[in-house]
C-alpha cells in the first residue's frame, strides 16, 4: 500500500475505511444484506470518522468512496497545483 499524505488542513495521518454494507431494515443481527456501497473504499482526513480522537478539522477532507482502493489512495494523494 502507498504512503498515504497527512489531512493538508488539521495535518491528521491519512485513514482507509471500507464500507461494510448495512442491513436493509436497519436492525443488528448476523445476517448483513449487502447495499450498493458495499465494499467501497473511503480515503482522507479521519476527522469524519473518529471526531474525538483527531483535531478538529474543519474542512476534513476526503477522495469520496471509490471501488477501487487504489484508486481511492491516488486521488487523495494527488494534489492540485496552482
Amino acid at each position: 500500500m502507498p504512503e498515504l499524505k497527512p489531512c493538508p488542513f488539521c495535518g491528521s495521518p491519512a485513514i482507509r475505511v471500507s464500507n461494510p454494507g448495512y442491513n436493509w431494515d436497519e436492525k443488528e443481527g448476523p445476517h448483513v444484506n449487502v447495499g450498493a456501497c458495499y465494499g467501497t473504499w473511503y480515503v482522507g482526513c479521519p476527522f469524519n470518522f473518529f471526531e474525538l480522537a483527531v483535531p478538529h478539522c474543519e474542512i476534513a477532507p476526503a477522495a469520496k468512496w471509490y471501488a477501487d482502493l487504489g484508486e481511492a489512495e491516488n486521488a487523495w494523494n494527488t494534489r492540485a497545483g496552482k
